[in-house]
């Protein structure tokens, strides 16, 4: 694949996922997600994830397999976000989606990974 237009993807990836987060934000504030849970934790649900998962084996670029797993994870705790958001739980569900949270880490991890993946272009 092309370096530009795989630089292009990764950086979509990186945005939309950062909308994620103001949308599970937004979620924890309103009580409702634009999506339901069970579909936020799908990793293929999202464009990201379904170019993802169309790249197929790619053996010689490593970075792909720590982005497909910090990917799933980010949806994964995504869900959990927005469970609690949409149960009505408030304050669980700011703590869940906050600093220091496992989500924020799946986040941070996910972004820094996809990043290493484009210098490493």
């Amino acid at each position: 694949m092309e370096k530009l237009v795989l630089t292009s993807q990764l950086r979509a990836g990186l945005m939309a996922h950062e909308l994620w987060r103001s949308g599970l934000i937004s979620a924890v504030l309103t009580g409702r997600g634009l999506v339901r849970p069970a579909e936020a934790g799908r990793d293929d649900a999202c464009d990201f994830g379904r170019w993802l998962a169309r790249l197929g084996d790619l053996p010689e670029v490593p970075q792909v397999a720590a982005v497909r797993e910090l990917h799933a994870r980010f949806h994964r705790e995504a869900a959990e976000v927005l469970e609690l958001a949409t149960a009505g739980r408030r304050p669980e569900a700011t703590r869940a989606v906050g600093p220091g949270s496992r989500f924020d880490e799946a986040a941070l991890k996910l972004g820094a990974a996809v990043k290493d993946w484009i210098a490493a272009l």
